[in-house]
């Protein structure tokens, strides 16, 4: 199975760049950029099988499917503000810039628990929608 390997693969290597960048003082831009594109590059590997294996009559009731595009939206959405990391949990931030990178990063969280909740509920359909 390639996509086991392709999981393994981008595991190990984000597993390996957050290791290697942990600052004992203060957010570190690297591990929260990598555990964003690491989301992401799993999410679209995932896709990719879920289409080209064609076992799911109806991709909506499909429990997964709805998670991972939470976590898609969410991962994607928080990128740009997890990538001037250093800027936005400064100390010399002022609170309003703070408080709106803030507010918009719990929105995205906010529509990722929405969309997982949703995800959760049609799963009881997923026996059915197997082919």
């Amino acid at each position: 199975r390639p996509y086991r390997r392709i999981y393994g693969l981008l595991t190990i290597g984000a597993l390996l760049i957050t290791v290697l960048h942990i600052p004992p003082d203060q957010p570190s831009t690297v591990n929260s950029v990598t555990v964003r594109v690491f989301a992401m590059l799993i999410v679209m590997v995932y896709f990719t099988w879920l289409i080209s294996d064609l076992r799911i009559k109806n991709m909506l009731i499909h429990g997964l499917f709805w998670g991972s595009a939470g976590l898609l939206i969410y991962a994607a959405g928080t990128f740009f503000m997890y990538l001037f990391t250093e800027y936005t949990f400064s100390a010399s931030t002022p609170y309003p810039v703070f408080d709106r990178y803030w507010n918009i990063n719990q929105f995205f969280f906010i529509l990722l628990c929405i969309l997982s909740a949703i995800g959760l509920w049609v799963s009881k359909y997923e026996q059915q929608n197997s082919i």
